[in-house]
């Protein structure tokens, strides 16, 4: 199920591509992530990063698909009385997001998410240990969000990331990763194709 719907998200994106109006560009900002479900207990959202590349395909005349490719930084953290834990997550993430725009540079976006975990640490104080094997390697879900073009290439969102996948490898332990996202894009160029 998760390999065909990653298959899905690439296929749509590039046949799209071939015959739509393509504007690439990059974007960057911070994720604010918690853990949600039955491991979610006593933690708390912690600030990470996310940065990557993305294409605006032109779907109708206010209507575009946006796929991206992201690195992001991901987790939670837990006061253990006086000691913070921080379990570290980065993900390289496959948003593939419908964003449709208004005259005035107002922009809204939804879309499905797929991610791979790169690496997963779990750290108390300075030590860290590798906690990659304790969950699962795809991650899924649901973005929601919008934006403001201050410009006809810059511009600034935020996103709210629904994780919905069971990332825990402990049958016991159900959840996994949601939280908000606020940065800026910019838009490099255009081609047609």
């Amino acid at each position: 199920m998760k390999k065909m719907i990653l298959t899905l998200l690439t296929v749509t994106s590039l046949t799209t591509a071939m015959q739509a109006q393509v504007t690439f560009g990059a974007n960057a900002g911070i994720n604010y992530t918690n853990l949600t479900g039955d491991n979610a207990d006593g933690s708390d959202a912690k600030l990470g990063f996310y940065a990557g590349l993305h294409a605006n395909i032109g779907l109708a005349k206010n209507l575009k698909l946006i796929p991206a490719l992201r690195v992001s930084t991901e987790g939670a953290q837990a006061d253990l009385g006086g000691t913070t834990a921080k379990l570290n997550m980065m993900y390289i993430n496959i948003p593939v997001m419908f964003n449709y725009s208004l005259k005035n540079r107002i922009f809204f976006e939804a879309g499905p998410q797929v991610g791979v975990l790169a690496s997963a640490k779990l750290k108390i104080d300075s030590d860290s240990e590798d906690a990659k094997d304790s969950f699962e390697s795809l991650n899924y879900g649901i973005a929601l969000g919008g934006g403001y073009m201050i410009t006809k290439n810059f511009g600034a969102n935020v996103r709210y990331n629904l994780g919905l996948a069971n990332i825990n490898k402990d049958t016991e332990l159900k959840g996994g990763v949601s939280g908000f996202q606020v940065g800026v894009l910019y838009n490099l160029g255009s081609k047609k194709k």
